[in-house]
């Protein structure tokens, strides 16, 4: 039987890694399918966002309502300039931080599907025509791209993981997914 949602998926426990990419298997009829769950790091809840914001906006606004009593009323909007910005900024990290992606590996086919945002897209390869590649760039400071690839098309996945998350990902998918024109089985 096929998980409505993802929150029917039973993760597999590691205590010994404490970060995602978390390996989930589901157990379908006709075959099994590994599933990796990718999330960006999020360790501001909305709630946290609005304390901060209105922590950090205590001294702009005390000291703008100190000139304002001085007779420097020019500083005011400064100020709610400078709260809004830091607002926009908030509110770009939460949006960020939601950010997911998951990878469903059966017997017959590698399927994608993010959520980078409010729209969600899912991609499927045939996993028998699919590879995994880890590209790197000539600058050592950039950061690598993780590629699943089929047909001429390409999909960037775990884009906001760190790098080791990252090669840890790629090393992974490359055992399930094998090389071009190559299926290895998959873990009972």
């Amino acid at each position: 039987m096929r998980p409505k949602s993802l929150r029917d998926f039973e993760p597999l426990s590691n205590p010994d890694k404490r970060c995602w990419p978390l390996l989930r298997t589901v157990e379908h009829r006709d075959a099994q399918s590994i599933c990796f769950e990718l999330r960006a790091h999020n360790a501001l809840t909305s709630r946290g966002a609005w304390l901060f914001l209105a922590t950090v906006s205590i001294g702009p606004m005390l000291t703008a309502g100190f000139c304002v009593w001085q007779g420097f009323w020019p500083v005011l909007p400064f100020a709610g300039l400078e709260l809004l910005l830091l607002y926009v900024a908030l509110r770009w990290s939460r949006r960020k931080g939601q950010q997911r992606q998951n990878i469903s590996i059966s017997q017959d086919f590698v399927t994608i599907t993010s959520q980078l945002g409010v729209p969600q897209a899912k991609t499927r390869f045939p996993r028998h025509w699919t590879r995994v590649k880890l590209c790197g760039f000539r600058f050592r400071h950039l950061p690598t791209r993780l590629l699943i690839e089929s047909s001429g098309q390409a999909c960037e996945v775990g884009a906001f993981l760190t790098e080791d998350e990252r090669r840890d990902l790629a090393k992974r998918l490359q055992e399930l997914v094998g090389r071009m024109n190559e299926s290895p089985r998959l873990p009972s």
